[in-house]
């Protein structure tokens, strides 16, 4: 009994890249599903895959060019084109007819992304949207075009208004959302929404001279009933005109806030009161008018955060502006809150980052909140700068166990148990190295299946004093990222992931630098045996004993023996005194591969 062809696009939908193109070979109808379902999404990492992908587009079918619902780029991979920019989009309208979605990506950024395909792409680890670029060609021509993630032409946003009631997603300028409130003002009640599908709106300033003010707002829920997302960059909230309980855009999952100027505390309950259904809220580096009503401006903040009655996820980052507030601050309030009952926090979801240099650990207090830490599911946590030597005290005096070794990360100190339900776990840092124990890591977070770190030391050992037993032999981590780092004991590291991690999934591995590593003498070069199938695997600028890696080789087991699946091209740049070495990996098979052997388009 045949299966019916009504059935094969639904059975494809659920197998890998890899997979389909196996079942390509079954018939001519598997192979026109099977290629169909390929080129579905196409991602774009390097400005050479750039590139081939509009080499490519020039002499595929236009079956398969058809096909193309998605195109995603990385925001390094497009920026290195950027005289190329208006030839790409042009490209993509004119040979792409079913696209969708166009969207450029900041890989590891700091701001949270609800995108599951973004986050999927960006190997687990959060990326945000570089809505920096212009579109440079009208919407009309991408008749089915739904999210398009680059900001229009400033004079054309009237002329889109045919292709807005199709649009989910959507990127405008704060003088663009100006001229089309203007342009479509609201009655008492709203013939027809402007954005009725609408889900994500990203609003970014590209004009000083047009603030936004609660009116805006209130449009936005008008004509964007359907909104779950919101995030703003660089807009500038001047006071709100209206002091009265206002409407509620009760559709709002999460709000994204960068670089926004928040002028009057009267914000605080009118967004208490337009956002009462807010699950995720992110503040990036955001202006408070502290300097003139410091303490009414902090308590309004609070109250804001502890009337999110759903508020599951949570990110709080200073970076790159002088803040007239300081993170401590808000987490000690919270903290507060929390203690005294009078925050019924549901929080699951729980970031914050910082370049700045503190008199105290920005987490300290945090991390010793248990009621909170036991009901974290996800954490990311900066650590300490060792730039300053006092700070060096600072983490020592955190940690009774850290016998004089200087920014020692174990943090024995915190009761046990702190971690048992965390399954991701980010620690970076901004300046210095960090000693960071893996196995006390894993130990410590017993559920732990995603773990990423930057610019740490890594080490293996964990604290005799409080973890006298031997490790187990298993752990559950699934996903691993070890980003801007370097690898210290590394048979004993790669011991671990050939042998104790049999979940492994997704291992990236990017500016590494991993030493003491032994090598067979007569072999080909270093080599990880991998006893599992990866979901992905990215190995960018590394450099094992001191010896940057030129190219990968990934060796896939099958059951007539090993054979070579994949092979990068060897760089062409020479090191002065050290030739450069090949990276050999193998594991039952990798669906997505990703090499290169500098960081510059990352």
């Amino acid at each position: 009994m045949s299966l019916p062809l009504e059935l094969v696009p639904l059975i494809l939908q659920h197998l890998a890249p890899r997979h389909l193109l196996n079942t390509c070979l079954v018939s001519h109808a598997w192979a026109y599903h099977s290629l169909t379902r390929f080129y579905d999404t196409v991602y774009i990492h390097t400005s050479h895959q750039l590139k081939s992908f509009l080499k490519s587009l020039q002499v595929l079918p236009l079956a398969y060019r058809s096909a193309i619902r998605a195109i995603l780029m990385n925001d390094g991979a497009f920026y290195c084109q950027y005289g190329m920019e208006i030839t790409c989009i042009a490209i993509f309208a004119s040979h792409c007819p079913s696209l969708e979605a166009l969207s450029c990506v900041k890989p590891c950024d700091t701001l949270l992304s609800n995108d599951p395909v973004v986050t999927d792409w960006a190997h687990g680890y959060p990326m945000s949207l570089a809505i920096d670029h212009i579109l440079n060609v009208d919407l009309p021509y991408f008749p089915r075009i739904r999210r398009i993630r680059l900001l229009m032409q400033p004079d054309s946003v009237h002329q889109q208004e045919p292709l807005y009631r199709q649009l989910t997603d959507l990127a405008l300028s704060d003088e663009q959302l100006d001229s089309v409130v203007q342009l479509f003002p609201v009655p008492h009640r709203p013939i027809l929404d402007l954005f009725p599908a609408l889900r994500t709106l990203h609003l970014d300033d590209l004009d000083d001279d047009y603030p936004l003010d609660d009116n805006a707002l209130f449009w936005l829920q008008d004509h964007c009933r359907s909104l779950h997302h919101l995030s703003m960059k660089g807009i500038t909230l001047s006071g709100p005109r209206l002091l009265v309980k206002g409407p509620v855009h009760s559709s709002v999952r999460s709000l994204v806030l960068r670089l926004v100027d928040i002028e009057s505390d009267e914000w605080f309950p009118l967004l208490t009161t337009l956002y009462p259904g807010l699950q995720l809220l992110s503040l990036v580096d955001m202006h408070f008018q502290y300097r003139e009503v410091p303490r009414s401006m902090l308590e309004g903040l609070l109250s804001w955060i502890t009337a999110c009655r759903s508020l599951a996820s949570f990110s709080i980052d200073e970076h790159f502006t002088t803040p007239d507030w300081t993170m401590e601050e808000v987490l000690d309030g919270l903290v507060d809150h929390m203690n005294s009952g009078s925050w019924n926090c549901q929080l699951r979801h729980f970031e914050m980052s910082t370049s700045y240099s503190h008199e105290t650990f920005p987490a300290k207090r945090l991390l010793e909140c248990q009621p909170l830490m036991q009901q974290l599911d996800t954490l990311f946590l900066p650590l300490v700068s060792t730039d300053d030597p006092s700070q060096d005290e600072l983490q020592v005096e955190l940690d009774d166990c850290s016998s004089g070794l200087p920014a020692l990360f174990r943090l024995c100190h915190l009761t046990p148990g702190t971690f048992a339900n965390l399954t991701t776990l980010h620690l970076t840092q901004d300046r210095g190295h960090t000693h960071v124990s893996l196995i006390q890591l894993l130990l410590m977070c017993p559920s732990l299946t995603s773990l990423s770190l930057a610019c740490v030391d890594l080490h293996h050992e964990a604290c005799p004093r409080h973890f006298p037993d031997s490790p187990p032999d298993t752990f559950n981590l699934a996903n691993l990222t070890v980003m801007h780092t370097d690898v210290y004991r590394s048979d004993l590291f790669f011991y671990l992931l050939q042998h104790q991690l049999p979940r492994l999934a997704s291992l990236a591995f990017i500016d590494t630098r991993i030493h003491q590593l032994s090598l067979d003498p007569q072999g080909s070069g270093p080599f990880l045996h991998l006893n599992v199938a990866l979901r992905s695997l990215w190995v960018i600028a590394v450099n094992i004993n001191d010896h940057s890696c030129s190219s990968l080789c990934l060796h896939e087991h099958q059951s007539s023996g090993r054979m070579v699946r994949y092979t990068s091209q060897p760089t062409r740049e020479k090191e002065k005194y050290k030739p450069p070495t090949d990276f050999h990996v193998a594991c039952l098979y990798a669906d997505h591969v990703l090499f290169n052997h500098s960081e510059h388009f990352f």
